[in-house]
């Protein structure tokens, strides 16, 4: 995954496989249905949310938050 690469980890370290499938499988359209999703913690939402959204929607990630 992209953001693993530009922070030097492995993509399991990002979310793991389970996360990754609720993800998918839950397709959620907006913040409080992907904070609901077991394994997306407050860190992790704040630093990707707004990525795994887009890719949800169909849109190409921004990156990550500025600074980040």
């Amino acid at each position: 995954s992209v953001q693993a690469q530009r922070s030097g980890q492995p993509a399991f370290c990002v979310f793991t496989d389970k996360t990754l499938m609720a993800i998918a499988e839950a397709a959620p359209d907006d913040e409080g249905e992907l904070a609901r999703i077991p394994g997306v913690g407050v860190r992790k939402f704040n630093r990707f949310g707004a990525d795994v959204l887009a890719i949800c929607a169909g849109q190409e990630p921004t990156g990550g938050r500025e600074g980040d």
